[in-house]
């Protein structure tokens, strides 16, 4: 037990002795002052006045002074301390045992002889009271045998009677004889006190921890249990059940291992058992199956018991959910390890120093820019890497990291192990370890391949921004996201009026359907496409380009970009159109010339039998054109000219043809005739077309002219010979008087 508990047990056993006191000499008290009153009655007239009156007065007042005493601490016995009213009777006892000895010594020393028998009664009833107060406290009682008995004993050795000697010798014997026993008997009652007291104290302490115990343990977070010696578990806290949402006779035993999961079982036991046959402390996670099915995890930390002998008695333990610890836990190792590997399969250079520069961890990638083995790296410093040059740019990305935490992004080079320069791109970070130590963490990116696709970036660029063929870049979805200077200069339409649109915005409307879905095509399946197109710029004009298109692809094959490129012909095609001209067409009059004819007879000829019809090739030759040359001069017989062709065209239908093949003489082609006769209707109209008048500056002409006709497949089937039958016809026409027409007939033409 603590000095506090001895000291409190003490404190009620002194407080219990002065209640056994208090309650025996109160009426000890009252005895002895009735007796002591008796015996002053039955002598008193033997007696003077001057003894017995003022014994009797003191005898009154200590009893009445013990009495009151008495009776103050029955009404409040716990205004002062035990000690207090231990001390306040030990001084009683003595002023009593004083008033009782003085005043049986007084009174027996004037009382007469014959009353000396006296004395024996006196002392027997004051040896009695004080047997009986020795029952209670140690103290008064003594004070009280010594100062009442000590002096009748020694008045009566002084009288010198040997019947009083031996009278005084048995009083000495008395008192030697009642102080052990008080003594005894006050030790026994102050050590059975003492016991009970301790074990009411105990039992009270044992109950009162027991009661908290199980009030702390239900009223808890902690599911609690605990084992006896055989190491079954005994007790199971509400917690504890309420979790797993069993009864304590289940969980009793090894019940409460059905609910640890099986892959933690096993593991969980042997943690259990070998902990407890070695006594020691033990700590250990496992999953405990909860109320709802679901498997927690617990920390469960466990410890010997000892009860106060210091005997092992089984076991304490408790425990707490940390699922959502184990969680975060494995949430963090498998962070951990995620940035473990993008650590060392990371592409870019990583790399920890301390603030000398020494490399205390790297990367596979930083060794590999480095171009240094693992263990040589590891004793080089930052300097060593770098060339001496960027000195001053060192100390400015330091100064950097000391103000801001960090530095980059720094553009430098390092210098291999075999002397070579690589470029590289610095990022890095202040970083506080454990140890209260700087380190930086720095990320390394060798740009060796990013400077030469930036250099070809921008020699792309270069020629996307000064070619001078436009070059439109589309989307998957066909829409425009970029254009160069050359596109706005050839369209008229500036970057951001098309981008997002479709370039169908160009389209003149010369290009079919068909034409789009055979380009996309072949788009589709070779990846490209070239040829003309007609578009239409910014202002309406219609112009010709020489396009361009191909598919860039992704990494899956499917189309990402389209890239067009496309160039302005249209002065190409205005020259070719020229040389057509002159090719193909007269100069003068601009219908098919000579070489368009040949063509154009060939053409029909095919359509002729194809449809099963009849063509007419029709020679015609001006009658006296050479005197409007000759009178009126070539400015005259050029508008003659130019107005007979015009004539011509406007008679015939759209699908014929009419040529001219030099001087004043023509070729028309009459298609799809059903026979001569309808032929013959537009060689009349043709005829009367030409004799109108023609108006030149002053002068008026008329003129006629001859035609000669040959009919497919009538005459023959060869472009030449219609061609020289119809001028043969011709000339027959104009022997016959001229103006007229004449059909090919072997005979008359022969």
């Amino acid at each position: 037990m603590t000095e506090q508990t001895s000291a409190k047990i003490e404190r009620d056993i002194e407080a219990e002795q002065v209640k056994a006191y208090f309650r025996d000499v109160n009426t000890l008290n009252l005895a002895g002052a009735v007796v002591f009153s008796l015996l002053v009655f039955a002598v008193h007239e033997h007696i003077p006045r001057w003894t017995w009156l003022p014994a009797l007065i003191c005898i009154y007042l200590i009893t009445g002074y013990r009495i009151h005493i008495f009776r103050q601490y029955r009404r409040v016995p716990d205004s002062r301390s035990s000690g207090q009213w231990s001390k306040t009777q030990t001084l009683s006892g003595a002023a009593a045992g004083v008033c009782w000895g003085a005043a049986n010594t007084a009174m027996l020393a004037n009382l007469p002889e014959d009353y000396r028998p006296y004395v024996l009664t006196v002392a027997t009833v004051v040896a009695a009271t004080s047997s009986s107060e020795g029952f209670s406290l140690k103290n008064p009682p003594r004070f009280f045998i010594l100062t009442s008995i000590l002096p009748i004993a020694i008045w009566l050795l002084t009288l010198g009677d040997w019947t009083y000697g031996v009278l005084a010798l048995m009083l000495f014997v008395f008192i030697a004889v009642m102080q052990p026993i008080i003594n005894t008997k006050n030790s026994v009652f102050v050590e059975t006190q003492r016991l009970r007291f301790r074990n009411e104290y105990l039992a009270n302490e044992l109950k009162e921890s027991e009661l908290q115990y199980r009030t702390l343990a239900d009223s808890g977070q902690a599911l609690i249990w605990t084992s006896g010696k055989d190491k079954l578990c005994d007790y199971f806290n509400k917690v504890w059940l309420g979790f797993t949402g069993r009864s304590l006779q289940q969980e009793m035993g090894n019940g409460w291992v059905e609910g640890v999961h099986p892959d933690d079982l096993q593991h969980c036991m042997d943690v259990y058992e070998s902990s407890f046959d070695a006594r020691k402390n033990f700590g250990m996670d496992y999953r405990l199956r909860r109320h709802d099915g679901e498997y927690r995890w617990l920390r469960d930390e466990g410890c010997p018991r000892y009860n106060s002998d210091g005997e092992f008695i089984g076991y304490i333990g408790y425990c707490i959910d940390v699922t959502d610890r184990k969680m975060a836990e494995n949430a963090l190792k498998e962070s951990e390890e995620k940035l473990r590997g993008l650590f060392e399969l990371s592409p870019l250079g990583i790399a920890l120093t301390d603030m000398n520069g020494r490399y205390i961890e790297f990367n596979e990638a930083f060794r590999s820019i480095c171009g240094y083995p693992a263990e040589e790296l590891k004793a080089l410093d930052y300097w060593t890497l770098t060339p001496e040059e960027y000195a001053q740019q060192e100390a400015e990305q330091l100064e950097s990291l000391a103000k801001k935490g960090s530095y980059g992004p720094y553009i430098k080079e390092y210098r291999q192990k075999d002397g070579s320069r690589i470029p590289i791109q610095l990022n890095g970070t202040l970083l506080h370890g454990k140890d209260g130590q700087q380190y930086i963490w720095s990320i390394v990116e060798d740009i060796t391949i990013r400077n030469r696709i930036d250099e070809s970036l921008r020699v792309t660029a270069s020629v996307f921004n000064n070619s001078q063929e436009a070059i439109l870049i589309s989307d998957a979805d066909n829409n425009i996201v970029d254009v160069n200077p050359a596109f706005s200069r050839i369209t008229g339409y500036d970057r951001e009026e098309v981008i997002g649109k479709n370039p169908r915005l160009l389209s003149s409307g010369r290009q079919d359907s068909k034409f789009y879905s055979s380009m996309w095509q072949q788009l589709t399946s070779a990846g490209s496409w070239r040829g003309e197109i007609w578009n239409r710029r910014k202002s309406g004009e219609v112009y010709a380009e020489q396009l361009s298109v191909s598919v860039i692809y992704d990494n899956h094959g499917k189309a990402l970009r389209y890239v067009a490129v496309f160039s302005d012909i249209s002065h190409i095609k205005e020259h070719e159109a020229e040389l057509s001209r002159f090719a193909y067409y007269d100069t003068l009059t601009g219908i098919p010339n000579r070489v368009l004819l040949a063509d154009r007879m060939k053409q029909a000829i095919a359509q002729t039998a194809r449809e099963n019809n009849m063509m007419a090739v029709c020679y015609l030759d001006l009658d006296g054109f050479k005197l409007i040359n000759d009178t009126l001069g070539h400015d005259a017989g050029d508008q003659v000219l130019i107005e007979v062709a015009k004539r011509i065209e406007d008679t015939v239908r759209g699908g014929d043809t009419v040529a001219r093949l030099g001087g004043d003489e023509f070729v028309v082609l009459l298609l799809g005739l059903n026979g001569q006769d309808e032929c013959i209707i537009t060689l009349q109209r043709l005829l009367a077309a030409i004799a109108q008048p023609i108006f030149f500056r002053e002068e008026t002409i008329t003129l006629g002219a001859s035609i000669g006709v040959s009919m497919y497949p009538v005459n023959s089937a060869d472009s030449e010979r219609l061609l020289k039958y119809a001028d043969q016809a011709m000339y027959a026409a104009k022997k016959s008087g001229k103006n007229r027409y004449c059909f090919y007939n072997p005979v008359s033409v022969s």
